[in-house]
């Protein structure tokens, strides 16, 4: 209901301090920011949805509770080269990184991994997206996605 930031985050307040976001888009500054003790100005995020895949840094295990009505579908637009984005979804279900990979043209697909030097690790076809989680995405050329909930 409230996409701005830090009003996304409330049901976590007070647990976060730093948010980023990689905006494929902005040729010219493409990681944006928002950090709760930096004056406001310099912060650059200032809403987040369900089509962005961001990284999020709380001081402790907390669970975010997200309210909103649930669109029938999402449309994400890819740039050529790396994409951060959301998997924004009402079930886990079968989707996987071959069916994206086919939808959009995406030659790549890397998920979260907490053990891995960089956080991430390139995930194989078979692996199936997890709604509310973000992926980087590599398409060789700009591309839309279409996520059916």
């Amino acid at each position: 209901d409230d996409p701005s930031l830090p009003g996304v985050l409330s049901s976590i307040a007070g647990r976060w301090d730093r948010v980023m976001f990689y905006d494929a888009a902005d040729t010219a500054d493409r990681w944006k920011q928002y950090i709760t003790f930096w004056p406001s100005h310099f912060n650059e995020i200032t809403s987040i949805d369900g089509k962005m895949g961001f990284w999020l840094h709380v001081d402790a295990a907390c669970t975010l509770v997200v309210i909103g009505d649930a669109p029938s579908s999402t449309t994400i637009s890819l740039t050529t080269g790396w994409n951060m984005i959301g998997y924004p979804a009402r079930n886990d279900g079968s989707y996987t990184v071959a069916q994206l990979m086919l939808a959009t043209g995406a030659t790549m697909v890397e998920g979260f991994n907490a053990t891995a030097e960089y956080r991430v690790s390139l995930l194989g076809g078979t692996e199936v997206l997890k709604k509310g989680a973000g992926y980087w995405v590599y398409v060789p050329t700009d591309a839309v996605w279409n996520v059916d909930w």
